[in-house]
């Protein structure tokens, strides 16, 4: 058995020697039979069509998710961002720890919350949303002369 191997071992060797590397020699380990084998030499299959397409898939699935993260922000800023410069005294609002009051004043930065017998100063951020938007200083249209202002 062993004098079978070395002798495949040295078929094969003599046959790379005169050329004839896509051939496997018929007693040699793992050849059924003396098939010429693929492209290449070594024996692996040949890769499957189509199979370059994952390395285009992945990358484009990354691109998009990327800017369906950065457009939720977009929007998610902006709605703050309204949020925040409609803020006017007598609105009811929430802050993140949980206090709910009314809004007794607005300055650059800061905001007054009255809630029961208290007042604190919080920061413009500290604000979740607004609960209720009370006495908002209404709205005056442009009119024509002549005509009746519109109250929005």
């Amino acid at each position: 058995m062993i004098d079978t191997a070395i002798a495949a071992a040295l078929e094969i060797v003599v046959l790379a020697q005169d050329g004839a590397e896509g051939v496997r020699a018929a007693g040699a380990p793992g050849a059924e039979s003396a098939a010429p084998l693929p492209a290449g030499g070594n024996g692996a299959p040949a890769p499957a069509p189509g199979g370059s397409l994952i390395f285009w898939l992945l990358p484009a699935m990354l691109v998009m998710m990327v800017m369906m993260t950065v457009m939720g922000n977009r929007k998610e800023k902006k709605r703050r961002a309204e949020m925040m410069s409609s803020l006017h005294k007598g609105a009811k609002v929430q802050t993140v720890g949980g206090l709910v009051g009314d809004i007794v004043e607005v300055t650059d930065e800061y905001v007054i919350i009255k809630s029961e017998d208290t007042r604190g100063r919080y920061n413009k951020s500290a604000i979740q949303h607004v609960i209720e938007s009370r006495n908002k200083p209404q709205q005056v249209a442009e009119t024509k002369p002549g005509m009746q202002p519109a109250k929005v």
